[in-house]
């Protein structure tokens, strides 16, 4: 039986990950070492937030409910998690499926019911949804540094051509909250995932 959803270790480790920058930040920490480790931080995040919300969708696909109770209606009902895989490895190897948040906006109105879809809840709250997508571009730029992930973060920030821009300077840039508070990116983009997390868990109170 495959477990519910359950968002109890990753928003864990995202506080945990909020506290330890910010003990790093406001520590004697040359500002190099800092930059490096709030760029990990970032890393390490998104990574998990991937993790989250693949695990998730092949849990809700596959019929599981979360540990709220929630249980979507389903339009296509797989058998497994592992026929959910191997249902999206076809579409890989079709080259229909770009990357899983790609597919995700593609392919989820055909598999959970319009009225009762937990991901086109996350889509539908356009500043969560951009942050999690910006936050994928900062992570792919930190990871490779150049050719398409340079151009995606550069086109994203304002960056111009030629210039040069630390990840770490974005991430550290202020910037207003939806509700009007000014917070560093890298606190937004935490806060953010912190919701898109819960809303996934617990997506009845924003199902419209």
């Amino acid at each position: 039986m495959t477990n519910p959803v359950d968002c109890t270790f990753i928003k864990d480790f995202i506080q945990n990950e909020i506290s330890t920058i910010s003990e790093i930040m406001n520590s004697k920490t040359s500002q190099d070492v800092q930059n490096q480790m709030l760029e990990y931080s970032l890393m390490k995040i998104i990574t998990n937030v991937d993790i989250f919300v693949s695990d998730s969708f092949y849990k809700y696909a596959s019929g599981s409910s979360s540990v709220s109770g929630y249980k979507p209606v389903r339009r296509l009902e797989f058998e497994s998690v592992e026929h959910v895989g191997a249902f999206f490895d076809s579409l890989k190897q079709d080259n229909k499926l770009d990357s899983f948040s790609k597919g995700l906006n593609e392919y989820t109105k055909h598999i959970f019911s319009t009225k009762d879809d937990p991901f086109a809840t996350i889509l539908s709250i356009s500043s969560i949804w951009e942050s999690y997508l910006e936050a994928k571009i900062i992570r792919n730029y930190i990871t490779h540094k150049r050719g398409n992930s340079e151009a995606k973060f550069k086109d994203k920030f304002g960056i111009e051509p030629k210039a040069t821009k630390s990840p770490a300077t974005v991430l550290l840039e202020p910037i207003k909250d939806k509700t009007g508070k000014t917070q560093s990116r890298y606190s937004r983009i935490c806060n953010d995932m912190l919701e898109l997390c819960e809303i996934l868990t617990e997506p009845r109170p924003f199902i419209k």
